[in-house]
């Protein structure tokens, strides 16, 4: 199951770009130009915050799963301790 979840959202990501420029090209006929000239920045801002959202997840993820290890061990040494 966990190799399921893993491909699926693995596929999810790697396909991203072009689900999002589809879905792109799908609303741009209907937006007027005053609409357009600001969708453009919010599009750019938006893939640039993901970008940096998704870098700092990278660099963090395995140092929370570090302390919750760890927190989790302790509150299990504690709970053999005291029986």
């Amino acid at each position: 199951a966990t190799r399921l979840k893993v491909s699926a959202y693995g596929g999810f990501v790697a396909a991203s770009p072009v689900v999002f420029f589809h879905l792109w090209r799908f609303i741009t006929p209907g937006l007027n130009p005053k609409e357009k000239k600001y969708a453009i920045p919010f599009v750019v801002s938006s893939v640039i915050l993901f970008v940096g959202g998704s870098g700092v997840a990278i660099i963090t993820f395995p140092k929370a799963l570090n302390f919750l290890r760890e927190v989790v061990t302790d509150m299990v040494l504690l709970s053999d301790s005291r029986h």
